[in-house]
């Protein structure tokens, strides 16, 4: 749920319109068994020609409709997404949280005390939130112009202390959107976050 960096080393394949697989970095192809050159797969070796094309129709994500997404946020399409709780759900106990300490005030707190209290609330809410709300926390953590000392100090957090999310949700997430595993793909993948 949360973004972190893993190591990938990009090797671009290009497809010809029969549909055979192409490096266009790396090594050079290899002769085929009829004199000609065998594309070489992420791994430098002769591809087999009886694996599937790159991107595969049935585990690809269906390109972007406009009318679908419209769909999706219209009111009762939002209330069976779980996003939307999720969000919600964040929002809502942010909000009660904030308003029981504006309410309800801690005495034995001074009010820089109280502040930074309210900066790691709204931390704690960007990250709850997701990557989106943390990129966001991020940039706003180097404007000190723009927020109290204390916000911009517990925003800062968010530059190299988010806690890390699972691989095989990274690993699913390339599947989806490139239509392969991370290692049919990519010359390199660093399973370990840095």
């Amino acid at each position: 749920m949360v973004p972190v960096v893993f190591v990938v080393t990009i090797q671009i394949r290009s497809m010809d319109n029969r549909g055979s697989q192409g490096s266009a970095s790396g090594p050079a192809a290899e002769p085929g068994p009829s004199g000609g050159s065998a594309p070489l797969n992420a791994r430098g070796s002769a591809a087999d020609s009886s694996l599937p094309p790159l991107i595969d129709a049935a585990t690809a994500r269906s390109p972007y409709d406009p009318a679908v997404a419209d769909r999706a946020v219209q009111f009762p399409g939002s209330l069976f997404d779980g996003r939307f709780w999720q969000l919600g759900f964040a929002f809502l106990s942010f909000l009660l949280t904030s308003l029981a300490q504006v309410l309800l005030p801690d005495k034995s707190l001074d009010e820089q005390q109280r502040l930074r209290a309210r900066a790691v609330a709204v931390r704690q809410l960007l990250e709850d939130l997701g990557p989106t709300f943390i990129k966001l926390g991020q940039f706003l953590s180097v404007r000190g112009d723009l927020l109290p000392e204390e916000f911009a100090q517990e925003l800062s957090l968010l530059q190299d202390r988010v806690p890390p999310f699972k691989v095989e949700q990274v690993k699913e997430t390339i599947r989806l959107d490139l239509g392969g595993m991370p290692l049919e793909i990519f010359a390199e993948f660093d399973a370990e976050p840095i």
